[in-house]
């Protein structure tokens, strides 16, 4: 009965907004165009975001409906509006252009949500629900499941979204986006080729960010890149809506799964309807919370990125620089340091006299060997090596080749073993860095065992190859032929190696106390040779800016996001109040008509029952004296009397009667017209009465979100906003109290308890007249 009294249009209130998203203060303007104060019109709004989710807690045994197939749509519940019939869905899941192949990499990890060709129960009949909500936890269309989650379910919502209502949605939150958003494009491509359906070009650009809610069953690579706080005007998530109405609608499956297809489909339909009712008196509350949360995340995160920019004041870097750093690739990439001549010039040499045998090689000859399972060359390669030689050594010495022991080969090795530590030191530095991003993500995937064991299988990777790295780099510093050359270079007073070869320090040096910590005790000078520190830092610094920059752009989207849903709630309040006063008037109106009509009516009664014979007055009608006395002349006044009661002449003839029998028979009919239109009156009534309590309704929901709007300035938080929330409640509703969630939960579970007691009411043989009633 709540359902069918809400729906104003059919009750003649044909201004009163309906469609998609009709009763939500933020989203009623999508889709439909509207008429603001001094006549301007404005046109369509898109729908910012749609969360698409399914509830598999809601089935329905195959047992109950043996007789019927589940695509048959018999009976239909009453006031369905929300519901996808199965036939539609069934046709839908079978066309072609809705075929999707199967995924043959999920790089992403083993979330199951998308398995495409999804199992069919041999228990039941229809595995669950899918809907898809707006921001606010308003219900747009809903559909039942006949397999496992398939993408095919989210296109056909979206397909009656988006094609069909041409509504275009801004952002689609889902489980499995990050695959999802490939079969978007390519499902359109398949639309567009067929040329039956108009898409609507803002269609194409629909974004889709990773819920927060299942952000984490995802993998840091799938996080990194599908994360809402990359996408321009995403604002800041509120939670995920549908998962907090499955927590209503879920227990409704205890009892649903044992009830008919209709008998089901209407239940769940009035649960979703009974919570959106409390959602359109909470609606205000929940934009003020929702704003006061995104001043809040504001204002925190303009402190912390007051604190980073200090941080960059008081380090070598300036600001610029790192923010130029930050508007790069989330993750540095690491590029190999540019080998100088003189280096390659070694190693080729180095790596042919150990092919040739040649004698006085030095002792880190064994250093440059090729990597493990490469190739030895062949003649052609050896030639273009011997060729390569000879080129360099016209280049770097005139052509002549230097001897192992001679001055300018030393130079070589020189600056060989100059880049062989500063390249390994590189590699260090990304390594390290690798592990506290790793550190970061055991915190956030701390609940899924899965991925923790295979972050566990990356970090002993990283920890190997640093082991290995830093193992080379202590090799090439404590070599005899780099002791060598630094007494040599000591002797000479000549510019010494860019890091340490002190064998004494090199005893000091540690792994866990020293590279794991960020420090590279071998490089002689911070600003000189270890720059790659100096990077690493500017790219933490970097990386936090770009945090906070994106986390406060995010806030400030919401909080002028909220202030728009704030005014199209005022405007769908201004809609709703305009629309009963035009009801209103014109059912007073309809009334004035009626109450005329019964009046004509009335006097053609008593105009026909004077033409009854003697024999019919006495035994059915009054005394002959007061029909003396009500009946004027009878061709004018019948006439007259059958003008007004019967304009189209339809049951009362135009002429009157020419005997008793046929005056009766116009009587009989004039007292069935004056009943019919006396319940008519009681009815339209009826509803001037509804109109009157909508209309008081929506004037106190109006005046409580002026209150609350206004009061909730930007200095209030959000613990104020909850004691000025139940301020506005007692003030314009005469409650003492807002009902808390514990309390819809409580109803909710007195009406599961219900439905068990009664489910024998509800199944295969139920009436007809049940359903429509």
């Amino acid at each position: 009965l709540s359902t069918a009294l809400s729906d104003w249009t059919s009750l003649g209130a044909k201004e009163y907004p309906s469609g998609l998203f009709s009763n939500c203060g933020g989203c009623w303007r999508s889709g439909k165009s509207c008429t603001l104060e001094g006549g301007k019109v404005e046109t369509s709004r898109p729908l910012h975001s749609a969360f698409v989710d399914g509830n598999f807690k809601t089935p329905h045994l195959r047992a109950q409906c043996k007789k019927n197939d589940v695509t048959v749509d018999k009976r239909k519940p009453p006031n369905r509006s929300k519901f996808i019939a199965n036939t539609d869905v069934m046709a839908f899941m079978e066309a072609d252009q809705n075929q999707v192949p199967l995924d043959p990499s999920k790089t992403c990890s083993d979330f199951e949500a998308d398995v495409e060709l999804g199992r069919v129960s041999k228990v039941y009949d229809i595995t669950g629900i899918m809907g898809l909500f707006c921001r606010h936890g308003y219900c747009g269309v809903a559909l039942n499941m006949f397999t496992g989650e398939r993408y095919a379910y989210a296109l056909l919502m979206l397909f009656k979204i988006c094609i069909e209502q041409h509504i275009v949605v801004l952002f689609l939150w889902y489980d499995i986006n990050c695959r999802f958003k490939s079969r978007w494009p390519k499902w359109l491509r398949k639309l567009e080729d067929m040329k039956q359906h108009r898409i609507d070009p803002a269609v194409w650009d629909m974004k889709f960010p990773l819920p927060p809610f299942h952000k984490y069953a995802h993998s840091a690579r799938c996080q990194q890149e599908n994360s809402a706080s990359k996408f321009e005007g995403v604002g800041r998530p509120p939670g995920e809506p549908p998962e907090q109405r499955w927590s209503h609608i879920g227990p409704q499956g205890y009892t649903t799964q044992y009830m008919t297809r209709p008998h089901r489909e209407g239940r769940l339909e009035r649960v979703m309807h009974s919570m959106e009712v409390k959602t359109n008196r909470t609606l205000p509350m929940q934009l003020v919370r929702m704003h006061a949360r995104a001043r809040e995340q504001k204002m925190a995160t303009a402190t912390a990125k007051d604190i980073v920019h200090i941080e960059i004041q008081g380090s070598d870097f300036s600001l610029e620089e790192v923010q130029r750093l930050a508007t790069q690739a989330d993750t540095p990439q690491s590029g190999d340091l540019e080998k100088p001549q003189l280096a390659t010039y070694a190693v080729l040499r180095l790596r042919q006299g150990l092919r040739l045998g040649e004698e006085g090689l030095p002792g880190i000859a064994h250093l440059v060997l090729p990597k493990h399972g490469q190739r030895q060359l062949g003649l052609p390669g050896q030639n273009k090596v011997a060729s390569e030689l000879g080129r360099m050594e016209r280049i770097l010495f005139q052509g002549l080749c230097p001897e192992m022991g001679g001055e300018d080969f030393e130079s070589a090795l020189q600056v060989l073993a100059e880049f062989e530590v500063g390249r390994y030191t590189q590699e260090l530095v990304l390594l390290v860095s690798r592990l506290g991003w790793l550190d970061i993500l055991f915190n956030k995937v701390a609940e899924r065992a899965k991925e923790v064991k295979n972050l566990n299988k990356v970090k002993a990777r990283v920890l190997q190859d640093i082991k290995v790295i830093y193992g080379k780099v202590l090799s090439w510093v404590s070599s005899p032929t780099v002791q060598r050359l630094a007494a040599k270079l000591e002797s000479c007073d000549a510019e010494p190696f860019s890091f340490r070869t002190s064998l004494s320090e090199v005893r000091n040096w540690s792994m866990e106390k020293d590279v794991f910590e960020g420090n590279f005790p071998w490089m002689r000078s911070a600003r000189d040779a270890n720059d790659d520190v100096q990077q690493s830092m500017k790219r933490k610094l970097a990386q936090r800016l770009r945090v906070v920059y994106s986390d406060y752009h995010r806030a400030d989207e919401e909080e002028k996001l909220v202030d728009e849903e704030k005014q199209l709630t005022i405007q769908l309040y201004d809609a709703q109040l305009q629309a009963m006063e035009v009801a209103e008037a014109r059912t007073i109106q309809e009334l004035q008509e009626i109450e005329a009509l019964v009046w004509n009516i009335g006097d053609l009664t008593r105009v026909s029952f004077s033409c009854f014979n003697a024999d019919d007055v006495q035994s059915t009608g009054p005394d002959a004296a007061s029909i003396e006395r009500d009946s004027p002349s009878l061709p004018s006044c019948w006439t007259a009397a059958t003008a007004a009661a019967d304009g189209r002449r339809e049951w009362a003839p135009e002429t009157p009667p020419g005997s008793g029998q046929e005056a009766k028979a116009v009587w009989l009919q004039c007292l069935q017209k004056k009943h019919a239109l006396r319940e008519l009156v009681r009815k339209k009534r009826g509803l001037l009465s509804l109109f009157g309590k909508q209309h008081e309704q929506v004037k106190n929901m109006k005046a409580f979100a002026n209150h609350i709007f206004g009061a909730c300035g930007p200095e209030v938080g959000v613990k104020a906003v909850e004691s000025i929330c139940r301020g506005g409640m007692r003030r314009y509703f005469h409650m003492q109290e807002i009902e808390d969630e514990d309390d819809d939960d409580n109803e909710l579970t007195s009406d599961v308890r219900a439905d068990e007691n009664n489910v024998h009411d509800h199944g295969e043989n139920a009436p007809e007249n049940d359903v429509e009633q």
